[in-house]
């Protein structure tokens, strides 16, 4: 019993010193990325990037913050699709704004040229369900078997890719092997 008391706080321990080290690395790169900016240095992925770190961090998490960097990256990259994505998310949920569902719908819509399936899809989902826009069941239709076939061709060129490297490397294991046996 004593054992397992003491492995039980050894544990707890360990997840309080991985807490601070999660917290020490956010803060650091948080450091960092605001350096860049006070000294005009960030571009926007930085500025998406800070605002994802406020978005999705256990010990810092500052909404606000988050939409104001996801507007900043967004105005910086000529509406980038990830950023454009991030704010329609903001606008649909009322994440760090008031929720406003026409915004949200208008900016999955600039995401959705970036020809990313999950930007589609959500898209899809807006006419589908009216979020932001009149019900348009054809449309969601549409813009769902859009996405279906930009994600079987990324499926298809990724897995070439992965059928091509591993042809190479049972070509090359095949010629070492072929090499070790004529030299035995």
């Amino acid at each position: 019993k004593l054992r397992i008391v003491f492995s039980s706080m050894h544990l707890q321990e360990k997840s309080k010193q991985d807490e601070k080290n999660r917290y020490r690395e956010f803060k650091f790169d948080v450091e960092r990325k605001l350096l860049k900016i006070f000294q005009n240095e960030a571009d926007d992925y930085d500025w998406f990037n800070l605002g994802y770190k406020f978005n999705n961090s256990d010990s810092a998490t500052d909404y606000k913050l988050s939409f104001l960097c996801y507007q900043k990256a967004a105005e910086l990259s000529d509406n980038d699709s990830y950023s454009c994505f991030c704010l329609g998310d903001c606008y649909e949920n009322g994440i760090g704004t008031e929720k406003n569902l026409e915004k949200a719908f208008e900016y999955y819509s600039i995401a959705a040229k970036a020809e990313e399936p999950y930007f589609i899809l959500k898209l899809s989902e807006c006419y589908k369900n009216g979020i932001g826009t009149p019900v348009d069941e054809k449309k969601a239709l549409e813009l769902y078997e859009k996405a279906k076939q930009i994600s079987a061709a990324h499926l298809l060129q990724s897995n070439k890719k992965k059928f091509e490297s591993f042809k190479n490397k049972l070509t090359e294991e095949t010629e070492v092997t072929t090499k070790n046996a004529n030299s035995w």
